[in-house]
């Protein structure tokens, strides 16, 4: 995508090159809360799919589960079992390209240069801002039917993908992206894609991970509520809120109903009840099939199953993968995920029962508002009894096997103070923790743990809703100097890398300014929607402040530019002495024709 560069940047780039009251609800009409696993004889099982993905005729297992039919299923399968061709050919005989069922969509309410950008006082950084904006252009989509079937759910508006491999809207990346379109002032565009979520949660009872079918087993961070408070926010749009409301209700309902459990306190004894991630399935994920069959070859068939269930647990809490679900820190095969209580689900949930409340409030529904109002009160007296440290102020995972909180870093250990669940707690133990961890002095944010074991949720990782979180709770608890420090450095190293690599990436590396990073099933991403939308908003609270240096960048990436410098000047040498001598020879050419004419004349 274009990017227009600042002039300063010119010397850099040439070196470059619990029991929910049912009767407090109203649930829309022929819904369903029920999450389950995709049985499509092509897609999701089957020894079609089998075949496919272990002759790797892919790099990434999702291809394949992305790409629609140009036949039904029984003609497909018929032809598969008789074909006489390669496994490229049949494909390519039966399959349309994967991503062919959605379009790119040029969003109407798209204006070239937003108002927010007048705000952002340094040159290079609102250039680096309006650059952000336009790419909102690249990641509109809209669905496509094409062929006879297709694993995308279809939904009624235009959505926004976060790029890359990524063809279809997410569940939790949602929300940023909903954050950055405000931003940007595609209103309209913002309440489309709320639309589609709500519209997933009348048909399914819940926000599926993403728009495919074999997503339908599994959900993600609820944050839907929290786009309807941004959205409101913005608007005061009362109809769309009260059309909006009891589909709220109704997912409420799938996490209180499929996704809690009742915990009794080891000591005290208190009965309360929390949140979990916790995916009812026992076959290998389709958009990854080969990889869980190849890390669960060893196992039994019921340790097959659990595997696999877990696994699934571990990609609906937005967090796949990382050392924090597995049982010994290191190896997924040790994976529990549905064995731990996460401490950001449960604030998120707290969030969101208080933010629902006060919308019935508004919207004048006592009953509503005084049941939401219980349930955050009890949720937060849960989250104090079995999540709190006052040894060390913040709050950790729960683990349901050991009893006992999970006390290594995460950096989820800081969602609790977005959710305002600090009052009453020791602020200066939040910040001690922080310090003694280390947690602020990474160059380029804060990394969402402190272990190196090549999975992406892991060291040295940094991603845009975790400083999003933490920013925003440093900024509930007044500790402004570390919220504007932390915000420079996440903006400065999205920036670096947009410099550098003149992309948008996923995740970054937190120790390098601008480098992305790495590890996980898959290779770093570039686009990217939550990016995109963290980096607009911050602007939006720093940009008057903030001043884009490059010297940082160029310090990030110093021994790359040596090394490519040495590789470019060689090449430049090599092109220069080819250069030479096809002179020397392009000289003799003409002089060569014209003896050749001279003795063809001759022998005439």
């Amino acid at each position: 995508m274009p990017h227009p560069l600042p002039t300063t940047t010119l010397l850099y780039i040439s070196l470059l090159c619990a029991t929910f009251l049912a009767a407090f609800l109203s649930l829309p009409p022929n819904s369903s809360s029920s999450a389950a696993d995709c049985t499509h004889p092509i897609y999701c099982t089957g020894e079609l799919l089998a075949t496919i993905q272990k002759s790797r005729i892919f790099n990434d297992s999702k291809t394949f589960v992305d790409m629609p039919m140009r036949y039904d299923s029984e003609t497909t399968l018929r032809r598969f079992e008789s074909r006489t061709t390669s496994l490229e050919r049949f494909l390519a005989d039966n399959f349309y390209a994967a991503g062919s069922d959605v379009l790119p969509h040029t969003p109407a309410d798209f204006r070239d240069y937003p108002a927010f950008l007048h705000h952002i006082n340094d040159y290079n950084l609102r250039k680096f801002a309006h650059s952000i904006h336009r790419i909102w252009k690249d990641l509109v989509r809209e669905h496509r039917p094409i062929g006879k079937d297709s694993t995308f759910l279809p939904l009624p508006y235009p959505f926004v993908v976060p790029g890359g491999r990524f063809r279809e809207f997410y569940y939790w990346d949602t929300f940023w992206i909903v954050e950055g379109l405000l931003v940007s002032g595609l209103v309209h565009t913002a309440k489309n894609v709320i639309r589609n979520l709500l519209y997933m949660v009348e048909k399914f009872g819940f926000v599926p991970n993403g728009t495919r079918t074999y997503f339908l087993n599994r959900s993600q961070p609820p944050m839907l509520t929290q786009m309807i408070v941004s959205y409101f926010d913005r608007t005061n749009d009362m109809e769309f809120l009260k059309q909006a409301l009891p589909i709220l209700d109704l997912e409420y309902k799938f996490w209180l109903e499929q996704r809690s459990v009742d915990i009794t306190h080891p000591t005290s004894g208190e009965k309360h009840n929390l949140a979990i991630y916790s995916v009812v399935t026992d076959i290998p994920r389709p958009e990854s099939w080969l990889e869980d069959i190849e890390l669960t070859e060893h196992l039994s068939d019921e340790g097959k199953k659990n595997l696999f269930h877990q696994i699934a647990s571990a990609c609906e809490t937005g967090w796949d993968f990382s050392s924090r679900w597995f049982a010994d820190r290191t190896q997924m095969s040790t994976i529990q995920t549905s064995n731990v209580v996460p401490v950001d689900l449960n604030a998120i949930l707290y969030k969101n029962e208080k933010n629902i409340a006060e919308l019935y409030k508004l919207v004048g529904n006592k009953q509503k508002h005084d049941y939401y109002t219980n349930q955050a009160q009890a949720r937060r007296a849960a989250i104090d009894a079995f999540m709190y440290n006052p040894e060390d102020g913040v709050w950790h995972d729960w683990d349901l096997k050991t009893h006992k909180q999970e006390t290594e870093f995460y950096a989820s250990a800081y969602v609790p103070l977005w959710a305002e669940l600090y009052h009453g707690k020791n602020i200066g133990l939040m910040l001690q923790h922080m310090k003694k961890h280390g947690i602020l002095s990474f160059a380029g944010g804060i990394p969402t743990t402190l272990r190196k074991i090549q999975q992406q949720w892991d060291f040295p990782n940094a991603w845009a809703p975790i400083q999003w979180f933490v920013v925003k709770g440093l900024q509930n608890i007044k500790a402004n100097n570390q919220a504007y420090e932390l915000a420079r450095k996440w903006i400065t190293s999205n920036y670096c890398g947009w410099v550098a690599k003149n992309s948008m990436f996923e995740k970054y590396n937190a120790s390098r300014l601008g480098v992305p990073g790495g590890g996980g099933e898959y290779v770093v991403q570039e686009g990217f929607g939550w990016t995109n939308g963290v980096i607009l908003s911050l602007l939006t609270e720093y940009g008057d402040s903030l001043n884009a240096d490059e010297r940082l960048c160029f310090a990030s990436y110093g021994p790359v530019l040596s090394t490519t410098l040495l590789g470019v000047f060689f090449v430049l040498s090599v092109v220069a002495l080819v250069l030479v001598c096809t002179k020397e020879t392009l000289i003799q050419i003409p002089e060569g024709i014209t003896n050749l004419k001279k003795s063809l004349l001759r022998s005439e």
